[in-house]
This record gives C-alpha cells, sequence and structure tokens, in this order.
C-alpha cells in the first residue's frame, strides 16, 4: 500500500510539473531601458513659468525627454495571440528654456514622474523556430503620476508638492525581439502612452532597448 501511495504522489508530481512546463512553455520576462518623451497635452506649469498668460502651454512646450525603465512578462493564448503584463517608470524633466521663462525665480526645477501597470494582448508569432520575433501590443490599467516644483528666490527654498493623480492609463506599440541563446535575447520596442494628470490627458512615447529570457 505505501509503494501504490508513493507511486501515485511521483505520478501526481510528475502531471503538475508537465502541466506547469507545458503552461510556462513560450513564456517569456524581459526588462527594458529607454527614453521617455512628451508628445502631447497640456502642461501644468503654466502659473509658475508664466502666471497671467492666457495661452495654454503644452506638456512638449515645458517637457523633453527623460528616462523610462521597466519590466514585463509575456506568453501565448492560441496561435498568434497571447498576453502581457507589464509595470514601469517614466521621468520627464521640464526644459532648460521651461526654467528660464520662469525669471520671478532665482532658480526653478519640475519633477514629473509616470508610473505604469498594465496588463493585455500581445500578438507574435510565439512558435516561430526564426532567430528574430516582431510582436505588437495593447493594455490598459492604471496611470498614476506625480509632479513637484522646487523653487529658490534669494535664500529662500519652497518646494511645491503638486500632488498624485491615479487615473486610467493604456499602451500600445511594438518591437522586435532576437534571439542570442536558446533562452535569452535582445531587442526592442516602442511604447506609446496616455494617461491623465487631474483634468488633462497627456500623451507620451518610450523607446526602449529589451533584454529577455524566454522559457
Amino acid at each position: 500500500m505505501k509503494k501504490l501511495f508513493l507511486g501515485a504522489a511521483i505520478l501526481a508530481l510528475a502531471v503538475s510539473s508537465q502541466a506547469q512546463d507545458s503552461a510556462m512553455k513560450g513564456m517569456q520576462v524581459g526588462f527594458y531601458l529607454g527614453g521617455a518623451s512628451p508628445l502631447g497635452g497640456d502642461s501644468f506649469l503654466e502659473e509658475f513659468v508664466a502666471p497671467g498668460l492666457s495661452e495654454v502651454r503644452t506638456y512638449k512646450d515645458d517637457f523633453k525627454m527623460g528616462i523610462a525603465w521597466g519590466g514585463y512578462a509575456a506568453g501565448p493564448i492560441s496561435g498568434m495571440i497571447g498576453w502581457r503584463v507589464e509595470a514601469g517608470r517614466d521621468s520627464i524633466p521640464p526644459k532648460k528654456g521651461t526654467r528660464f521663462l520662469a525669471d520671478q525665480f532665482d532658480s526653478f526645477d519640475a519633477n514629473h514622474h509616470v508610473f505604469r501597470f498594465s496588463g493585455g494582448l500581445q500578438l507574435a508569432p510565439w512558435q516561430t523556430e526564426e532567430k528574430g520575433m516582431p510582436y505588437g501590443f495593447f493594455t490598459i490599467g492604471l496611470a498614476r503620476e506625480s509632479a513637484s516644483i522646487d523653487t529658490t528666490v534669494g535664500i529662500v527654498n519652497t518646494h511645491y508638492d503638486l500632488g498624485a493623480s491615479n487615473s486610467f492609463g493604456a499602451s500600445f506599440g511594438g518591437g522586435y525581439n532576437y534571439n542570442i541563446g536558446p533562452n535569452y535575447g535582445i531587442g526592442g520596442d516602442l511604447h506609446i502612452n496616455v494617461g491623465k494628470f487631474d483634468d488633462a490627458t497627456r500623451w507620451s512615447m518610450t523607446p526602449s532597448v529589451v533584454g529577455f529570457y524566454r522559457f
């Protein structure tokens, strides 16, 4: 009887292991690092850089390319259709000219960060034997934006915390992965992102270098 139970336990472990291997087959995890550039939408610095100005300043007017980094996991569902989850952080600094526009201060600096956590679909030839694999994706989820401004007038330093906003965010884009070894490789992709801060919708893009591992 003990041998029977032992044999059943070994069989159950083998089946479980096989099922797990099948579920993870083709799955990949990766890390990306690149730039974060504003594309469109309203700025939030009007009252600081140009108080009293009736013209609405744009996101691109006041900010420049910063740094984006994050990670993702993706895997096949059926055919070319797969799933994708990702998390990332963009740091988008103000332009040098934006600081000069704020001439009522001796020094002026703005910090703007966007955290994204989302999930959705990835389209790719998952079963390909080729060295390279193109892919496209669309994800939706949380976009959390935070901002602050630091100013100096004489010896007085002031920190303005503009708070944080949790809102709907979405990303879409595509890329190309190239296998260096049997289970790992490098590539590149481009995200087009949309999110909100208070009542303004802003767009950005993140061209990135990707490193990945495939199960």
